[in-house]
């Protein structure tokens, strides 16, 4: 049986997703997961079950574009309705550790005196005991700290609900990933797994190194109705091979778009900074694309954590090629790397 070499297509998006929300950084931290999933994104689903109109309308004015609006036809209804039972049931401890997070900062911005903190220990409430420190700040003001690297072992995290969705790029125009999640489709192949799996390792070398047909389609479990999707995503045409940084004798700087600029040292090690590429495709703007960085990155450095400087996509898209991230003190947690 005949089966080729195969290699992802260029224009292929592998966007990372939790609980179908775009992924940046601040759904994977646990602390403002919690938060976004009660009050960010809960609150958005439902205004749109309750007026779908109204959020088709409001998309339709670019004086509103970027708002608190659901960029998804009326006919989505139903399928937002399951979205929002879906997060209720699988976010549920993580929303129920943002309610108590709040909770507990109220109650010390009230109860707190100046004086020792211990008694207001017993105060909090259960999901954030053993997680939280009470403090005051250098003004005096009552503070809670969160020992957020602790939280990944909670069940305030959960990587459950991390997935991503595989379709063909339809030019540079997406629905804004704040407001709008990312609803099942038949173009869309739904890869259900946390994004600390190998597979998203395997899925990034697909661009450049080909692998045999069957094995792409066992190592994504592709079941015999998503076989002629998932084969649209591949090809058997050569794609050019990533080349080595060059030992040039002079600094080159290349700019990507957003923050993300290639830096090429004269002696050919090389630093990305905050890096958001485009994929390869129908555009009218020209650009760098992830086929033009070096097989081998040497640093990628992460200045803060806003989503225009840390995106888990292109993060996902490179890494087999890293060998050194460099990022800001934040005591091992996403929250305070700013």
């Amino acid at each position: 049986m005949h089966d080729p070499l195969v290699l992802l297509k260029t224009d292929v998006v592998i966007e990372p997703l939790v609980e179908r929300w775009h992924a940046w950084s601040h759904l994977v931290s646990p602390v403002t997961s919690s938060l976004n999933a009660k009050y960010r994104h809960l609150a958005v689903l439902e205004s749109f079950v309750a007026a779908p109109e109204v959020h088709v309308a409001a998309c339709q004015n670019p004086k509103l574009r970027g708002g608190p609006f659901v960029d998804l036809p009326v006919s989505d209804v139903e399928a937002v309705k399951r979205l929002v039972e879906s997060t209720k049931l699988k976010q549920g401890k993580q929303m129920e550790f943002g309610d108590a997070l709040r909770e507990s900062f109220r109650m010390i911005m009230k109860q707190a005196d100046g004086f020792s903190m211990e008694p207001l220990y017993e105060k909090l409430l259960a999901p954030v005991r053993g997680y939280v420190e009470l403090t005051y700040t250098m003004s005096g003001y009552p503070d809670l700290r969160v020992n957020e690297p602790l939280l990944y072992l909670s069940p305030a995290y959960n990587p459950g609900v991390q997935s991503a969705a595989i379709y063909r790029a339809q030019g540079d125009n997406r629905p804004f990933a704040f407001s709008t999640p990312k609803i099942p489709s038949p173009n869309i192949f739904e890869l259900d797994t946390p994004f600390d799996a190998e597979v998203y390792d395997y899925l990034a070398r697909l661009r450049h190194y080909p692998q045999p047909r069957s094995e792409v389609l066992a190592a994504l479990k592709v079941d015999s109705q998503s076989i002629d999707l998932v084969s649209g995503f591949l090809t058997e045409t050569p794609l050019p091979a990533l080349k080595a940084s060059e030992k040039t004798g002079k600094t080159r700087w290349r700019y990507f778009g957003h923050a993300c600029v290639l830096v090429e040292a004269p002696d050919g090690t090389n630093m990305l900074i905050d890096p958001i590429v485009a994929y390869e495709g129908k555009s009218e703007v020209e650009r760098f694309v992830l086929s033009d960085l070096p097989e081998r990155l040497d640093y990628v450095v992460l200045t803060h954590n806003h989503p225009d400087h840390v995106c888990i996509e292109t993060l996902l898209a490179l890494r087999f090629r890293v060998d050194t991230v460099v990022v800001p003190m934040g005591g091992g947690g996403l929250l305070i790397l700013h």
